[in-house]
Parts: C-alpha cells; sequence; structure tokens
C-alpha cells in the first residue's frame, strides 16, 4: 500500500493463536488508532473513547477500545472486547495465514473484513527446489519482486531467475509472463527456505522511509527488511542489491542493516544515485545499497544501478 493508503488501511495476517484466543493482533499497529481510545488494563479502570467496528457479516457494529498494559501503559495487542472476533472468523472460515484488513472510515470508526486467505495464493516451493531455470548465466533471486521492473533488468543482462517472490496476485501474474514462473505468490514471512543464488536483489517497502508517506516510526512495513537479509543469510549470495527511497541511508533501521550484513562477511556501499544517469528517461532518485563478499561494492555499483534502473 502507498504512503496514504497505508495511512487508510492495515492488513493483519492472522496466526492459529489469534484464532484459539478469538483476537487479532495490533503489534505495530498503535499508531493507526486515536490516542484517546486506550484505557486502563483494569476492567475497573478508565475506559479509552470507543472505537467504533462495523464487522463484515455481523449485523451490529461492536463497541470497544484498546486496553493497555498495568506497567508500562503502552497498547496491548488486541481490542478489549474480542467476543466479535469467533462469529467473525467461523462466518468467513478464516484459516492461519489469511489476511485481514481493517480500514480507518473516521476517526473512530473503522471497518474489519476479510481480504485475502492463504489458500488462493500460489507458493509452489517444491517445483522451485527440485527444478532448474533453463540457461546457464548466473543466478537471482528477486525479493518484493514487483511487477518485475529490476528482474527485467537482470533477465536482459542474462541472469537466471531462480526465484521471484511477491505478495500482490496480479504483479505475480505479470512475474509469470514476462520473468519466470519460478513465483511464490505470498508473504516473504510464509517463505521458510530459499533455492541457492549468485545474487540477491529487492526493494523491501519503502512507505514507512518514504516522504510521500506517513513515515511513521514504528510502520511494521519497515522491518521487513529484516527477511530480505534472512535470505541472505541463509543463501550466502556473492553480491546483493538492495533498492529503496533515499531517507532509508539516514534511518536507524539502515545502521541496523548495516551491522548485520558486515556480521555476515559483506562489505556495503549505499549511495543515492538518480536513474536517469543510467539511461532511464526519468529523473529518480533511489537508495542502492550494494553488499559484496567477492569483490569492493565500487566494482560492481554501476553495473548493479543499471540493472535495478
Amino acid at each position: 500500500m502507498s504512503g496514504r493508503v497505508g495511512h487508510r488501511k492495515r492488513l493483519i495476517c492472522v496466526n492459529a493463536a489469534n484464532l484459539r484466543a478469538n483476537h487479532l493482533y495490533l503489534t505495530g499497529h498503535a499508531d493507526f488508532f486515536p490516542a484517546d481510545c486506550y484505557g486502563s488494563a483494569s476492567k475497573t479502570g478508565r475506559r479509552g473513547k470507543l472505537l467504533r467496528l462495523d464487522v463484515d457479516g455481523l449485523a451490529d457494529p461492536v463497541w470497544t477500545d484498546i486496553p493497555t498494559e498495568a506497567k508500562t501503559g503502552k497498547p496491548r495487542r488486541f481490542f478489549r472486547d474480542r467476543a466479535w472476533a469467533r462469529e467473525f472468523f467461523a462466518k468467513h472460515g478464516i484459516k492461519p495465514g489469511d489476511t485481514v484488513a481493517i480500514e480507518r472510515v473516521s476517526s473512530h470508526r473503522f471497518r474489519i473484513t476479510p481480504f485475502e486467505a492463504k489458500e488462493q495464493r500460489d507458493c509452489p516451493t517444491t517445483f522451485i527446489f527440485k527444478t532448474e531455470p533453463e540457461g546457464d548465466g548466473p543466478t537471482v533471486i528477486e525479493l518484493f519482486a514487483g511487477c518485475g521492473g529490476m528482474a527485467i533488468g537482470f533477465k536482459d543482462a542474462g541472469f537466471r531467475s531462480v526465484l521471484a517472490n511477491e505478495w500482490d496476485r496480479d504483479a505475480c501474474d505479470s512475474l509469470r509472463s514476462n520473468i519466470t514462473d519460478r513465483v511464490l505468490n505470498c508473504a516473504i514471512q510464509e517463505v521458510e527456505k530459499f533455492p541457492k543464488a549468485d545474487v540477491v536483489a529487492g526493494g523491501p517497502p519503502c512507505q514507512g522511509f518514504s516522504n510521500l508517506g506517513e513515515r511513521v516510526p514504528n510502520d511494521p512495513r519497515n522491518q521487513l527488511w529484516r527477511h530480505y537479509l534472512r535470505c541472505v543469510e541463509q543463501v550466502r549470495p556473492k553480491v546483493f542489491v538492495l533498492e529503496n527511497v533515499p531517507p532509508l541511508l539516514k534511518s536507524a533501521e539502515y545502521q541496523e542493516l548495516l551491522k548485520i550484513s558486515q556480521g555476515l562477511g559483506y562489505k556495503i556501499e549505499g549511495r543515492v544515485l538518480n536513474a536517469a544517469d543510467y539511461g532511464v528517461p526519468q529523473t529518480r532518485k533511489r537508495a542502492i545499497v550494494i553488499g559484496s563478499r567477492i569483490a569492493p561494492p565500487r566494482a560492481v555499483l554501476p553495473r548493479a544501478i543499471a540493472l535495478a534502473a
């Protein structure tokens, strides 16, 4: 979701614990709700201003606040009233891995609806690990692949895609049509094992850093780069290429990314580059981070930006 959309809607992945306890985890989404909706932990204590939840499939709206922890005063992970969740899960056949959307209608009114069922997404991991991509060129893994803007650059340069991972179903259709059939249509959190590759490339979501977005410090999308590095740690590629918006390079997350990747043995260089300087007919400044364990990053940087652009 782009910056302003992220301000209006949040997606929550339901797990087995949610189904057992009949609630939705709100971790990382405290900023999404108004500050006055948070009440004390005690049932007899001060209540926050009530939120109206229009829950898809329920005849009446749910009125609830969000409790806080008694010791820390920090928001708890769920709405105080959770009785409705059981009926909601049952009515829509919600299973672990399914996604629920919470959409802001007004300051204290929200709509809760099913968003996507895990079984509708295609994750043919057996196929990917049991077959080799055609050709004899170097191999690349594309994470947060979108519709294949970066992937097409690698393909044109002779790279073979061993895996492209993307959440959006329509984007995955574009990947299959133009890049490869080795596509996993799922959240990166659901990918437990990655195939071997010479290069790992991708652009983790930038909405939490972008000047066009809300730049919410605890936006959960700010942390998805950790799964990118999980892939790097598991695969041990010769080089990784990460693309994002320029503010990333000034963030605390980038400093942590540096520390982790350097600990894995990679030499890192990050720069803000203009794609127009590399043949793209658009003035588009992007942060390009190169990690290399075979040569100094400066030696591979011009080629990498040409591919990423």
